[in-house]
């Protein structure tokens, strides 16, 4: 039965705990064409079916591993699956949004309709009292369980994050109507001025449904910088140790996934998307560096497709190209798949599957469950960490905490050239240090620095610690 030819009531109560997450590994990206290239209606005879033509461009024909959201009886779920097809229409071409957000969303709207459900609410209902609106409902039951312990407080967030999106969306549909308001809304108008001294006004609108955008902390007196999640910069001890953990595990992948981190900042999907070509012919000659540029159109991952430039060290560069060149990698490649060898990945697993697989790469659609980094994670577990508990400075290893590090080395780095015979100013070291680790906001880039006067002279400077590495790598 086509659902979407059904009215809206026929959507509003689904069966309770009724909604799933199907994934479907190939979606021709497609949408009805109603008019000719000069914008003349499409006529068409009865029963003859619509033509389509792209959603986004020729060369996005299909998307892969949509998660659809199912009822009980097989059907999708018309609104919920528009949204998520929201996302991918609303996507830069060159940034499609990739699966896992889209993943993620969907887990948190069956968790939202599943909970009314449980409690006999329909979620395009919004009569007079409140905390019978879906919105409030859910609120208050995420409270609840905040309160209780079951969940964070940071969770409470996301899940009522994507609760106001979907609703954000669906009060601009034709079929939805509500007779009262999702959430209460207030406007507030300020005036502020602006590094160079302009005035502007701006517009600030708070609703009930969200909390109040909290600020990275600007002190790192827990211990932790926010920089895309809570992380935690290693100390001078930690890192001596974990390079000789590192070694003495004979994880080759591993040492060079955890090195190509602590010296360059990158992020995991950025590390373990790294592709052959780049070793062997891309990156201008900086000195002792190699630029290397990252993000859209260059086939490497970022965080939120952001384009950005590394500083890879000439000699890392030469070990990663020795590593392609080994037997050691050739058995992995002669494992591969071709879709997956036409790829190109530096980093294979022993059975010849990328650790981590690119957003855009089209051998996605042969994956149940395209990697994302779980096998890496495995060998952290059962090789690096037993050995880290082991040594005389044991601690819990997380790969994204080395892009902390490393920020912290590049701080203590510049740390000594402020004010030194006029080299920089402190607004230069500022800038300098967001320029390479990437940061869109000042406040991030703050922390290092003010993490820095908290915790004085225990991490390493990077020039000190490239030699060190250079040494015994």
């Amino acid at each position: 039965m086509d659902t979407s030819l059904q009215p809206p009531e026929y959507h509003a109560l689904l069966k309770p705990s009724a909604l799933e997450v199907f994934k479907i590994r190939h979606l021709p990206l497609t949408t009805v064409e109603s008019r000719d290239a000069e914008g003349n209606p499409i006529t068409r005879k009865e029963g003859e079916p619509y033509g389509t033509r792209p959603l986004l461009n020729s060369e996005t024909m299909a998307y892969m591993h949509f998660p659809s959201l199912l009822l009980a009886d097989g059907s999708p779920w018309r609104h919920g699956n528009l949204y998520l097809l929201s996302k991918i229409s609303e996507s830069d071409n060159r940034t499609l949004v990739d699966s896992e957000t889209l993943r993620s969303i969907a887990s948190e709207l069956k968790h939202f309709i599943n909970a009314l459900n449980e409690a006999g609410l329909d979620y395009l209902t919004f009569p007079t009292r409140k905390l019978q609106r879906p919105t409030y409902f859910y609120k208050s039951r995420l409270k609840k369980l905040v309160e209780a312990g079951q969940i964070t407080s940071n969770t409470e967030d996301k899940k009522l994050g994507c609760v106001f999106g979907f609703y954000s969306w669906l009060k601009n549909q034709h079929d939805f109507k509500p007779e009262h308001s999702l959430w209460d809304e207030t406007t507030k108008i300020i005036n502020y001025i602006d590094e160079k001294g302009f005035t502007h006004t701006k517009i600030i609108r708070k609703n009930s449904l969200r909390k109040p955008i909290r600020h990275a902390s600007q002190t790192g007196l827990d211990g932790h910088i926010s920089d895309g999640g809570k992380l935690r910069p290693h100390t001078k001890d930690e890192q001596t140790a974990l390079i000789n953990c590192l070694i003495n595990c004979k994880n080759t992948e591993l040492l060079l996934m955890c090195v190509f981190a602590l010296v360059t900042g990158a992020r995991l999907q950025t590390v373990l998307t790294l592709r052959k070509e780049n070793i062997v012919t891309h990156g201008e000659v900086n000195g002792r560096n190699i630029r290397l540029i990252v993000g859209p159109g260059t086939n490497i991952d970022t965080k939120g497709g952001k384009p950005l430039q590394l500083l890879v060290p000439d000699w890392l560069h030469k070990k990663l190209f020795v590593y392609i060149n080994s037997p050691r990698y050739a058995s992995r490649e002669a494992k591969a798949s071709e879709d997956v060898r036409k790829g190109n990945y530096v980093f294979l697993t022993s059975d010849g599957n990328p650790f981590y697989m690119a957003k855009n790469d089209p051998a996605k659609a042969s994956y149940l469950t395209p990697p994302t980094g779980d096998a890496m994670r495995q060998a952290v577990r059962r090789e690096l960490q037993p050995l880290l508990n082991a040594s005389e400075t044991p601690f819990d290893f997380r790969f994204h905490d080395l892009r902390a590090t490393f920020g912290m080395n590049l701080v203590n780095d510049i740390w000594g050239r402020i004010d030194n015979k006029n080299d920089i100013s402190f607004m230069q070291a500022i800038t300098a240090v967001q320029e390479r680790m990437g940061h869109s906001k000042l406040i991030t880039t703050l922390q290092y620095f003010n993490y820095k006067n908290q915790m004085h002279d225990i991490f390493h400077t990077c020039t000190s610690f490239d030699s060190y590495l250079q040494e015994i790598i």
